[in-house]
């Protein structure tokens, strides 16, 4: 008896491993994508270089429609899968999805992208792929050591792209910079997650949850470490010293990349992470049994909203670098996304996936507006952009939609992503004992708002109201380019005329990750039935009470 409940126990591990592998459908393909575009890339000469990239392509496509499918019909194979160590739920579909279209987007960008053509792609669209396949990853983790793998996955890809112009030293010096910086945030958070480990004798979010620390300044340590690891990944400041220099000297599109699918994986992984900290039964609620108080950690979270906020909008008045200038403005968004944590509820975190999508719209476009200019003009200068209503209006009237809507102003999706934000911070100040403290974070979101509308305007100005100095030339934009600029505008309007549907995605995203009980669950306990019937009940009791009986 003794020698079978190992074999019992792996053919039952084994037969359930097997029953959630779709959950790991699009990672699969993406990893076989990564797989066929090496040996691609391998076997054929650089003329093929795009042949590469619609490979690439094709692959996030095919990961997308996976996707897809799972979020209109959730499967049978539960929300936990891979051994209880990520989470298949409508919040990691909703983020997934989010990664597939960026991705696709930069891949597009790419392609018609004359920085980087020279070079090999093979490898520029493996190490692509390979960190969105990382950041779905990361987003899915339930386990400590899965996510920080995950974590170090994105992350190592993102310093070889930034750098992968490696004949240009301002783009050496930005993957370097990106490099000390990550190499600095990662071992802050490892150092964070090992302390975690060490208060709860766990790797498993869900298993963190119940045991519930009781050692406060432990616990009050452990989130300001992995507020500053992953403050390295949202661009929070203070951690956002190295996004200025890599924004401008990495390529465009993987500019793009970061400023989107890089910070966003950054804000879900958190998101997961805060919600194992607190209350499981609603979103980034602090817990009635947790020894750090909703004032501490709203404050701690206060603190790093309004300095984001004040340090990003502020700076950016003094940039005349189109690059750098979006990097504080992507700075300054985050300060803005942060506020879902100060409001530790449900309308906070479904507002923060709602601004994310319309903040990705509007910097994707913009981004690729950035790149046509200096394709045809050859600069990253504001200076660049004037005129540029004259010799291609389509483009121009499409950028000041986005920049509209990034400054929050009606009629855009900006604006319903800032409202969202700002009411449920408000409405935390009606059933909160401490409500100045989120009045007060209200009014300085809409006071460093005013102060973006200076430096948005001011390239609605200058593409509007200025002559070019010099000869300007017409952009060059494809067809596809300007269809994907009207539609990128289009898209900003029309959430902004309906934006229930995409709220009721958002909700739905957010319901699942905090109700795991929607779904069937997959996960077996990795014991005999016996050991694991005995395990789930001590598990499930307080922290003192395993403690009195050992």
């Amino acid at each position: 008896m003794m020698s079978e409940s190992p074999t019992m126990t792996l053919a039952q591990s084994m037969q359930e491993t097997l029953r959630g592998l779709p959950a790991f459908v699009p990672i699969l393909i993406l990893a076989g994508t990564v797989l066929g575009v090496l040996l691609w890339d391998f076997f054929n000469s650089r003329a093929n270089s795009r042949r590469v990239g619609w490979l690439a392509a094709v692959g996030v496509v095919a990961a997308g429609a996976v996707v897809i499918r799972f979020w209109c019909v959730p499967p049978a194979f539960g929300v936990r899968t891979g051994w209880g160590m990520l989470q298949a739920d409508l919040f990691t579909w909703f983020f997934a999805l989010l990664f597939l279209l960026g991705t696709l987007v930069v891949i597009g960008m790419t392609m018609a992208d004359a920085e980087i053509a020279d070079f090999r792609m093979g490898e520029y669209y493996a190490l692509l792929l390979t960190a969105t396949l990382a950041a779905i990853t990361l987003v899915a983790s339930t386990n400590l050591a899965v996510l920080y793998l995950a974590f170090e996955t994105l992350s190592l890809p993102s310093y070889v792209l930034a750098g992968y112009r490696k004949t240009d030293r301002q783009a050496a010096e930005a993957s370097l910079k990106y490099l000390l910086f990550g190499a600095m945030a990662s071992g802050i958070m490892l150092y964070g997650l090992s302390i975690l480990y060490g208060l709860t004798g766990t790797l498993d979010l869900q298993a963190i949850h119940t045991v519930a620390p009781e050692n406060h300044g432990a616990l009050l340590l452990v989130f300001v470490l992995l507020v500053a690891g992953f403050g390295f990944k949202m661009s929070l400041a203070p951690f956002h010293f190295w996004a200025p220099d890599v924004y401008q000297g990495a390529p465009t599109p993987i500019t793009a990349y970061l400023s989107v699918v890089s910070k966003a994986a950054g804000f879900a992984a958190f998101a997961r992470l805060v919600a194992a900290l607190t209350e499981g039964g609603t979103f980034f609620r602090t817990a009635s049994t947790s020894p750090i108080t909703e004032f501490e950690l709203a404050s701690l979270f206060w603190i790093l909203a309004v300095l984001t906020m004040l340090w990003g909008n502020f700076v950016a008045l003094r940039q005349r670098d189109a690059k750098r200038l979006f990097a504080y403005s992507s700075i300054a968004h985050a300060g803005y996304m942060f506020m879902a944590f100060v409001a530790q509820n449900e309308a906070g975190a479904e507002a923060l996936l709602f601004y994310f999508v319309v903040y990705a719209i509007a910097n994707f476009a913009f981004f690729y507006g950035i790149q046509l200019v200096y394709r045809s003009r050859g600069t990253y200068e504001l200076n660049g952009f004037r005129g540029l209503v004259y010799s291609s209006p389509v483009v121009a009237a499409t950028l000041s939609v986005m920049l509209w809507s990034l400054i929050g102003l009606p009629p855009s999706a900006g604006f319903v992503g800032k409202w969202k934000l700002f009411y449920s911070v408000i409405e935390q100040a009606h059933t909160s004992p401490i409500p100045a403290l989120y009045y007060s974070l209200v009014l300085i979101a809409v006071g460093t708002s005013v102060v973006a509308l200076y430096y948005y305007v001011q390239i609605i100005r200058l593409m509007s109201f200025y002559e070019p100095e010099g000869p300007a030339p017409a952009l060059r934009v494809s067809p596809l380019g300007k269809l994907a600029l009207c539609v990128a505008a289009a898209l900003i309007l029309l959430i902004q005329l309906n934006w229930q549907p995409l709220s009721q995605s958002a909700r739905a995203a957010i319901k699942a990750s905090t109700n795991p009980s929607a779904f069937h669950s997959s996960q077996p306990a990795p014991q005999s039935l016996a050991n694991s019937a005995v395990g789930a009940q001590n598990e499930s009791r307080p922290l003192a009470q395993r403690e009195a009986t050992r």
